[in-house]
């Protein structure tokens, strides 16, 4: 598929989501995105990325945002996540046209991480599913969202808040994009198992802050909550 028909599937998808910039003008299909990077950024590659990795939007130090995706991912999983890193470079790039920093500058709002974290996760797996929806059981897929969290919890027993947060942040994203496209009931369980508590004003924020305008125009509170779950 040429690029041109990729960006009109997207379009096609989430067009009644959110108007998403897709103008990035440098995408790399990698063999392997760490290496990559390692190559002309030593120190960002061993700062910030982990391995492996499958898709990522890569600030140069001349303040450019390039896309990184695995070319060795499946068409279906290679579409998912080329569209999420599309949304990151919407965002950021939404972002840098209010406010005189550079992208690496931005990248260090923790606050912005998280929630464009939960944006990407949120649109990508809503054109997940309605690519292929009708062959999709709801059910299964609650229960797949399930098991990943107490999978994470299990294999992260000592994880720092931050992590943890990061995480969360990316399933919520999924589960609310399942919920807003099957029926909210039958994600009302799954909800009740993986909003802890401490996370639980944050989620009933995102659930109502799914565009990058409902976001920055809220985005003091949106601060406040996060800072009120770090202290509990």
């Amino acid at each position: 598929m040429e690029y041109p028909e990729v960006i009109a599937l997207f379009s096609k998808n989430t067009a009644d989501l959110e108007s998403i910039d897709f103008g990035c003008d440098s995408i790399t299909l990698s063999e392997n995105i760490f290496k990559d990077i390692e190559a002309i950024d030593s120190e960002y590659a061993e700062e910030r990325m982990s391995y492996p990795t499958y898709g990522l939007l890569y600030p140069t130090k001349d303040n450019r945002l390039e896309l990184y995706v695995d070319q060795n991912l499946d068409e279906v999983n290679l579409l998912i996540t080329l569209l999420h890193e599309l949304v990151h470079y919407s965002d950021y790039s939404n972002l840098a046209a209010v406010h005189n920093a550079s992208f690496r500058e931005l990248f260090d709002d923790y606050y912005f991480l998280l929630w464009t974290e939960f944006h990407a996760s949120y649109i990508s797996y809503r054109f997940a599913i309605r690519l292929g929806k009708e062959a999709i059981n709801s059910e299964q897929v609650v229960s797949e969202l399930s098991q990943k969290y107490r999978n994470y919890l299990f294999g992260n027993k000592q994880v720092q808040l931050n992590k943890y947060a990061n995480f969360c942040f990316r399933l919520y994203g999924e589960i609310l994009a399942l919920s807003d496209e099957y029926y909210k009931d039958c994600t009302s369980q799954l909800i009740e198992e993986v909003v802890p508590v401490r996370f639980s004003r944050i989620f009933d924020y995102l659930c109502s802050h799914k565009t990058y305008t409902s976001l920055i125009t809220t985005y003091g509170d949106y601060r406040l909550l996060i800072d009120d779950a770090d202290n509990v």
